[in-house]
């Protein structure tokens, strides 16, 4: 099994790699932008689809084009795109499900003209037949432009890379499965699972997690640590995981965009291939770029996190995200009502601008070991504390005897901030004051048991990570 997380943890993690391995092969790649680019098409008509989710990078050139409020995830597109990450890219192919990438496209003509942008429009009333008619034209324009790189396309060919797609789908959501009875895999681990599938074809993707499927089933699952659910649109933070790691968390489920949500609707399989894949878009749900007054993504999260048994629900929300920032009142408000903790995580991806040194081959900073001790600031904001109340006060977590989370000799900082209310709540993660090593041993089994978890209040921890 062990090999098998290697192999999707290599691709995770040098996508450049990846790239031009496939470009060796005499491959043409298209760059797909986060979310929901129609990777069906791409990969029917011979190309190889390749996320291009952006990444820790320092922002220089980007910040010519976009102001400073737009999200990082898009902004680090754009630089990667500039500093020629995506070099031997056919083109992009950038869907306008926000806002950001709404505009993002007009400037990436301009920023990165090696690199032809091809947009695909969605309509925001996807579910009448309207709507699937719109849908459908912005495929057939997105073919148009694929054609003119050499790419054929047809019906038959289509219904074949959809099969293709929708087995991957069906890995994806095993695994999921799978994944929440054996806490022994690691949020690390769990996310290079699905951050590879961005990197590597759906057919090899597939395989390997079809493996891993088959291996974890044969496996006993370890003892159970704290069970949660994630939810978010990019999750991958290493600072992040390991942070979760350290605590004894275990991802049960997720929410996140760059992970389970996008596996969670076939395209019909029938022979008018496109119109199926146009109402494989309408038949989509429960995420906060796709428009629905409802607003059935707040009790997917609330309904999945009693079926699996969650002690809480972690929101990451990337800052200046604003479709996610728009739902987290809502999904913060059904939690309290339904007696769920909920803690709210905000990442911010920054990397000091002098250290292009430590960036990999794909423009990913490295999270570097730092050997010092790190200090997190927890700031109260207000409210009576109880003797159960262990958030506001000022904790280290002895760096060096723990996984390091940040740049060595930088000046990167976690910023954690507690508001609490009246009755001031416990929180979802249990902060304490690590002075000794065995204090935080002691802490982390208590964490484990699920111990001094509130369970009808609820938690407005509030943190901030700087990678």
């Amino acid at each position: 099994m062990n090999d098998i997380l290697n192999k999707l943890h290599e691709a995770a993690a040098s996508p450049r790699a990846q790239m031009d391995g496939y470009l060796s092969q005499g491959k043409k790649i298209v760059l797909c932008a986060p979310v929901y680019t129609p990777e069906e098409v791409i990969h029917a008509m011979g190309f190889v689809p390749m996320g291009a989710w952006g990444g820790d990078v320092a922002l220089n050139r980007a910040k010519e084009y976009c102001p400073a409020f737009l999200c990082a995830i898009v902004q680090s597109l754009l630089e990667l795109g500039i500093s020629g990450a995506y070099d031997g890219a056919s083109a992009i192919v950038i869907p306008s499900l926000c806002d950001t990438l709404k505009t993002v496209g007009e400037n990436w003509k301009y920023a990165v003209p090696s690199i032809p942008f091809i947009p695909m429009t969605y309509p925001q009333n996807r579910k009448p037949a309207y709507g699937v008619a719109y849908t459908k034209a912005g495929y057939e324009r997105v073919i148009r432009d694929l054609e003119k790189l050499g790419g054929i396309f047809s019906e038959e060919k289509l219904l074949a890379s959809i099969k293709v797609y929708n087995r991957h789908n069906a890995a994806m959501r095993k695994v999921d499965e799978v994944l929440a009875k054996h806490p022994e895999i690691t949020a690390a681990q769990r996310s290079d699972i699905f951050k590879s599938a961005f990197f590597m074809t759906k057919e090899e993707h597939t395989e390997l997690v079809e493996a891993l499927i088959e291996k974890l089933e044969a496996q006993t699952p370890a003892a159970e640590k704290l069970p949660i659910v994630i939810s978010g649109i990019l999750t991958d933070a290493p600072a992040l995981n390991a942070i979760l790691d350290e605590m004894g968390l275990h991802i049960v489920a997720d929410d996140v965009a760059a992970q389970s949500r996008q596996y969670r609707t076939d395209a019909p399989e029938r022979a008018d291939a496109l119109n199926a894949l146009a109402e494989k878009f309408a038949n989509m749900d429960n995420c906060s770029v796709l428009y629905n007054q409802d607003k059935p993504r707040v009790k997917w999260i609330v309904d999945t996190a009693r079926a699996r048994n969650a002690k809480g629900v972690l929101v990451v929300l990337t800052k200046f995200c604003d479709p996610e920032e728009f739902d987290y009142v809502m999904i913060k408000k059904a939690c309290e009502a339904a007696g769920i903790p909920l803690t709210l995580v905000e990442i911010e991806l920054r990397q000091p601008q002098s250290r292009k040194s430590d960036q990999n081959e794909h423009g990913k900073a490295r999270q570097l070991v730092s050997s010092r001790r790190h200090i997190n600031r927890i700031e109260n904001a207000g409210g009576r504390q109880t003797e159960t109340d262990h958030v506001g006060q000022r904790i280290e977590f002895l760096a060096d005897r723990r996984r390091n989370l940040h740049q060595a000799g930088g000046e990167s900082v976690q910023k954690i901030e507690y508001g609490s209310d009246q009755h001031a709540p416990k929180s979802l993660f249990e902060v304490v004051d690590a002075e000794s090593e065995d204090h935080g041993r002691a802490t982390r089994k208590q964490i484990a048991k699920g111990q001094n978890i509130g369970e009808s209040k609820q938690s407005q921890f509030h943190t901030v990570i700087r990678c």
